[in-house]
């Protein structure tokens, strides 16, 4: 009998032991593995939302400044007149050939650092003395005449294009010069610009 007692003492021991080992090890798998790992991933993604965020909100402020910059660059148009800085004929040309409308240009290259005046219909200008005035257009201009007597037309060739030359031969301020341009599409549009001339040419005199 007291071996027996001896015996259940023992076993009763034993299965203690082993049902704390094996509660300890429950709470342990309990408490470690799902709720950490899952915190972890969320704050990965988390992580990578933010970091994509910020890089798209740095390339768009990136791209809005070099937007900017071109903007900033292009001459600004004042009372319709825009003024363009170059030193050769053909670089001038070569510009005035990617405005998508009909404009005025006036220039002089004895006279670079004055800069060579766009005109948009409309516009108000002073030209200098000595400065040539030509109509250039992206549409093929078949004719242009003007109902003022103090204004002359003459077309004339460069590089296989025709391009057409302005005279004005009154002197004034504000003078309106109107001008009705023909296209080859068999479309008209009457151009007209306000310009300030306090000089004469040599035959006027």
């Amino acid at each position: 009998m007291k071996n027996k007692a001896v015996k259940k003492v023992i076993f009763e021991l034993v299965a203690g032991v082993l049902l704390v080992v094996g509660l300890t090890g429950c709470k342990e798998a309990e408490g470690t593995t799902p709720e950490a790992t899952s915190s972890e991933v969320v704050s990965e993604v988390e992580s990578e939302v933010i970091s994509e965020k910020v890089s798209e909100d740095v390339s768009e402020e990136v791209v809005s400044e070099e937007v900017s910059e071109e903007v900033s660059e292009m001459p600004e148009i004042v009372d319709g007149v825009q003024v363009v800085y170059y030193d050769t004929w053909e670089e001038l040309y070569e510009y005035v050939s990617t405005i998508d409308e009909t404009v005025i240009v006036m220039f002089s290259f004895n006279h670079s650092e004055k800069g060579q005046p766009i005109l948009y219909n409309g516009a108000h200008c002073t030209i200098e003395e000595d400065f040539s005035i030509i109509v250039k257009s992206p549409k093929t201009i078949t004719s242009i005449t003007s109902e003022k007597g103090s204004v002359l037309v003459a077309d004339y060739d460069y590089e296989g294009e025709h391009l057409w030359d302005v005279g004005l031969y009154e002197v004034g301020t504000d003078i309106e010069v109107p001008l009705v341009i023909t296209y080859e599409d068999g479309t008209e549009e009457t151009f007209i610009v306000y310009i300030t001339k306090d000089w004469k040419y040599p035959w006027e005199e």
